[in-house]
């Protein structure tokens, strides 16, 4: 939204026939900017809110983000959009669990995605932060006991990252395991270069084209052949294992592309007996 044309280029989107979302923190929408992206035909928004007041702000690392925030989600909610909440839990902000629920059905939010810390980026510099196994399977079992609770007045949900294994699969969202990158879903950067997720680690090789010199339709049709093939079938790790087809390399965006294998396996690690969450390379970059 920094872009002083985003408003414009959005309706352009949304006037070429395609449906366009985005992941925001919020800071930046006031009744203004979010009545302006109801007219652009935004479809989808994802609002970032990391914990309560002091756990979210200490993490964007700026006082008074958690309640811009709120300010952007009640802005989107009078526009008649209708924003989804997402969470990333961590060792600092667990406990933030069920206050961040009873403030979501308080404000009226639909729809909540509750997800643990990721093994990418600056996480890769804290490894103190990410959840342990205990932490991690409540997550889950907390996750399915709102999701089976007729009382819940909001869809909870997991999201797409990561295969859970056949005692979770199902009961945290609603379809298994399917790492969409490449396969349902494409990105433009803001230097015009086309990609799959955004949480994807931004490599030379990964980049299928730029939106200044391809038809984005040619690029979808015709490339993204490294995410549409089975990762598995040339990685050691995963060659062997019974559970490669319904996993299929887990997500792009852990998937340590320099040596062809996972970041993080949840089997490896045997996450729900009592294992450890760490990457599986020890040398894994930030980003």
């Amino acid at each position: 939204m920094l872009h002083p044309e985003f408003f414009e280029i959005s309706k352009c989107i949304m006037d070429m026939g395609f449906s366009w979302g985005m992941t925001t923190n919020a800071t930046l929408i006031d009744d203004t900017a979010a009545h302006k992206l109801k007219e652009a035909g935004m479809s989808t928004v994802s609002v970032s809110l990391d914990g309560m007041e002091e756990s979210h702000d200490s993490l964007r690392q700026h006082k008074g983000a958690w309640r811009l925030a709120l300010q952007g989600i009640q802005a989107l909610q009078k526009a008649g959009l209708d924003p989804q909440v997402t969470t990333v839990l961590h060792q600092q902000n667990f406990h933030d669990l069920e206050p961040l629920y009873s403030l979501l059905c308080e404000m009226g939010v639909t729809s909540w995605r509750p997800i643990n810390v990721e093994p990418i980026g600056r996480a890769c510099e804290s490894h103190d932060l990410m959840l342990d196994p205990e932490q991690f399977v409540y997550l889950l079992s907390y996750i399915r006991s709102k999701r089976f609770d007729r009382s819940c007045p909001m869809e909870v949900t997991y999201g797409c990252s990561h295969y859970l294994g056949t005692d979770y699969e199902r009961m945290v969202r609603d379809h298994y395991f399917l790492c969409g990158a490449g396969i349902l879903t494409a990105s433009v950067r803001s230097n015009g270069d086309i990609c799959a997720c955004l949480d994807i680690e931004n490599r030379p090789e990964l980049v299928q084209g730029n939106i200044r010199t391809d038809r984005f339709m040619d690029v979808w049709r015709d490339r993204f052949q490294i995410f549409r093939r089975d990762r598995t079938a040339d990685c050691s790790r995963c060659v062997d294992c019974s559970e490669r087809f319904l996993c299929g390399g887990d997500s792009a965006h852990t998937w340590d592309f320099e040596n062809n294998a996972p970041l993080l396996c949840y089997q490896d690690y045997h996450m729900f007996e009592g294992g450890s969450i760490r990457p599986t390379m020890q040398d894994s970059k930030s980003e």
